[in-house]
């Protein structure tokens, strides 16, 4: 299986794990993933002889999780579309730098917890960088506490300028360190 980033789906990388899943249970396998220097070494234990003629299609499938997962890990934390145009490179190299320095730890939690764990410490971390961007960035005035120009919370929503209120993850747990 070919790895092209630009036909990239989210939900062929779902199905994908849930069929190497699937069979790493079906046939009783352990399955470790290590990244060293930029190289995938997998290992496979526990693989009975009836099943080692599927050993390098599955490790194909494993490699292009692995790449798939960096999408992932990508798209998620660094989404920097809750910075100032200021700020954007610098919060962009914080997504990738935890990328980075995590990495290994991702692919842990993808292969022995679920692509659901993953995905939850994912999108944890990435409402960490957002909300501690927001909270670095609010002071209070007479409207409440403001986050820049762009927006005041009040009753646990962001008010735009026009007054219109939304909703996010950060204006919940913000509103519960200051109010």
């Amino acid at each position: 299986m070919d790895f092209n980033i630009k036909n990239f789906s989210i939900s062929q990388w779902e199905e994908t794990y849930d069929y190497v899943n699937k069979n790493i249970t079906g046939m009783n396998i352990k399955v470790s993933v290590n990244v060293l220097e930029n190289k995938t070494i997998i290992k496979i234990s526990q693989l009975d002889k009836q099943y080692e003629v599927y050993r390098r299609k599955l490790e194909d499938l494993i490699i292009w999780l692995v790449k798939g997962t960096y999408v992932v890990g990508y798209h998620l934390l660094c989404d920097v579309s809750y910075a100032e145009e200021c700020d954007k490179d610098v919060e962009l190299d914080k997504g990738k730098k935890c990328l980075f320095d995590n990495f290994q730890m991702y692919l842990n939690l993808l292969f022995e917890e679920g692509k659901e764990k993953l995905f939850s410490v994912l999108g944890r971390q990435s409402n960490l960088f957002s909300c501690a961007y927001r909270m670095s960035k609010m002071s209070y005035t007479e409207n409440g506490w403001t986050f820049g120009t762009e927006a005041f919370l009040k009753d646990g929503l962001w008010h735009v300028k026009d007054g219109t209120p939304y909703y996010d993850l950060t204006a919940d747990i913000i509103t519960r360190i200051v109010e």
